[in-house]
């Protein structure tokens, strides 16, 4: 597999419980063959040979989750294993994560998801046209920290100004390099 998921095991069967799906299922989903819809988005669960099963998000509206295949013949060795993801998650240059703040939401009420990549909000669903509608850019520091406390709940108090100065700089570069590249379209 390529993911790492969080299985719990119940009377029931094992469930799927993974909190870093943004676009993904807002309720643990069982591992069955089976495919279903919440809140418009499409999603389906397979089985393939060996153990592995794959999980699938044929709208991927935001364009960072297609799907993921994980193995049940496998498992974390123990918390060593998991500190070594961890680290690389966390610290590598090739992870997604420290490339710059992603903010994904799924609307407990209304429709679709809401993510804020770099200093643009977005709405998206597979209703709206072209699937996503720009809700918001975030022009100045002040106004990026309020959608990111007002939409996505996170008050950012632990970092200090020098942090959140730097965390802005990230921000702002990446926004740009998001601009640079359609224009270039």
């Amino acid at each position: 597999g390529d993911h790492v998921v969080l299985v719990v095991h119940l009377p029931e069967g094992p469930f799927i419980a993974d909190v870093g799906l943004g676009e993904g299922p807002r309720w643990p989903f069982k591992v069955e063959n089976a495919s279903w819809t919440e809140d418009g988005f499409q999603f389906a669960m397979t089985s393939r040979s060996g153990g592995e099963w794959r999980f699938d998000n044929p709208v991927n509206a935001t364009g960072t989750m297609t799907g993921f295949a994980f193995d049940f013949g496998t498992s974390t060795d123990g918390f060593d294993e998991f500190l070594r993801f961890h680290d690389f998650f966390w610290n590598s240059k090739e992870s997604s994560y420290v490339k710059g703040p992603v903010f994904l939401h799924r609307k407990t009420t209304g429709r679709g998801l809401l993510s804020l990549f770099a200093c643009t909000l977005r709405r998206s669903h597979p209703e709206v046209s072209g699937g996503k509608e720009i809700l918001q850019v975030a022009t100045t520091k002040e106004e990026w920290f309020k959608i990111v406390e007002d939409v996505f709940l996170m008050t950012l108090d632990d970092l200090d100004d020098e942090e959140k100065d730097r965390l802005w700089d990230i921000v702002q570069m990446q926004h740009q390099s998001f601009v640079n590249a359609a224009e270039k379209k």
